[in-house]
């Protein structure tokens, strides 16, 4: 009789600290890329597209307060493009993009060529706030038509 109490006892403090743990715990949220936003033309004209962007999914605790996703830019045009910066737009304003070199830009991309941007952008609101509505990533560059703006949409998955 004496065991049970003691077994029930060890049981319930066993599930006390699991429940603590699992309660304490900052659950994970996964940001994903979503469609490439298509630059808007007016006139009989329509230019080809010169860059094309791939951002890796990340996932990382909901408070942290970086967004650090591997990037990735493809010239598709015959010319080189100079990447000259990047940032992110979310209902909260653009994110510090605050990379671990300071030279990250400019950053030529050679025809045909595939560069990986380096990136790290603050989130004071921590990620799953920042990007509860879909967020806007936008690369900035120079090619052949001038400066342009490759833009991608950014959501959390669920």
């Amino acid at each position: 009789m004496k065991e049970d109490t003691k077994l029930k006892g060890f049981a319930l403090v066993l599930s006390l600290a699991a429940l603590v743990v699992t309660a304490s715990c900052d659950p994970a949220v996964t940001i994903r890329q979503g469609s490439t936003l298509r630059r808007q033309f007016t006139g009989p004209s329509v230019a080809q597209p010169e860059l094309t962007v791939r951002v890796g999914k990340y996932r990382r605790l909901i408070g942290e307060g970086f967004y650090s996703p591997e990037i990735r830019v493809s010239n598709i045009s015959g010319l080189p493009i100079t990447i000259t910066s990047i940032a992110v737009v979310t209902e909260w304003g653009a994110l510090a993009n605050s990379p671990s070199r300071r030279q990250s830009f400019p950053m030529a991309v050679a025809p045909g060529a595939t560069g990986l941007l380096e990136t790290s952008f603050e989130t004071p609101e921590g990620l799953q706030r920042t990007f509860r509505k879909p967020a806007e990533l936008r690369v900035h560059f120079h090619g052949a038509d001038g400066d342009s703006i490759a833009r991608v949409r950014l959501f959390v998955a669920h």
